[in-house]
This record gives structure tokens, sequence and C-alpha cells, in this order.
């Protein structure tokens, strides 16, 4: 009786230790997110909008689909001359935020 009380101990840690590690996983991707757009809020207020373009293209092909990364990189691509790829991104965004009113 012992020995199996003490393995459903053992199950039950296990389970709180994977719940602990997915949930600390998760924190540390929102803030990678959230630094990661910060970055860009930064260097498009700085006039880069190169930049803004290259990191927020990087980001997506890594499966950011944050409505700011997808809206700074249209921002971005209207501001240099960029329209075409503007439009592109733009629908890209109307797939993933259909409703959302600064993309309508």
């Amino acid at each position: 009786m012992a020995a199996v009380m003490s393995s459903v101990h053992i199950i039950g840690m296990m389970r709180i230790f994977q719940n602990l590690y997915f949930t600390g996983l998760l924190l540390l991707i929102t803030s990678n997110l959230s630094q990661s757009q910060e970055d860009l809020y930064d260097l498009y207020n700085s006039g880069k909008f190169e930049s803004v373009i290259y990191h927020s293209s990087k980001a997506i092909a890594s499966g950011d689909t944050a409505f700011n990364t997808l809206y700074l990189k249209i921002l971005s691509e209207i501001q240099i001359g960029q329209a075409q790829e503007a439009i592109h991104t733009l629908e890209r965004a109307a797939l993933f935020f259909p409703e959302d009113d600064r993309i309508k």
C-alpha cells in the first residue's frame, strides 16, 4: 500500500513540475514578444522603417502573429513607399484580425 501511495505522490509531483515548466516557458515567450514589439515601436518612432520591416518580417516568419507586429510593418512599408508590400501585409493581417477596425 505504501508503494502505491508513493507512486501516486511521485506522479502528482511530476505533473506539478511539468505544469510549472510550461507556465514558465509561456511567460518567457510572452515576455520576448512584448520586448520585440517595444523594440519595433522604438525603431518606428526613430524613423528606422527599414529596420522595422526587417525585424517584423523575421518575427512573422518565426510565427509571431501579434497585431502590432503586422501593423508596424504595414505602416513602415507605407512610409518608405512600398505600397504593394503594405497591401500584402495588410491582407495577411486581415486573415488573423478580421474584426479590427484599424485594418478594415
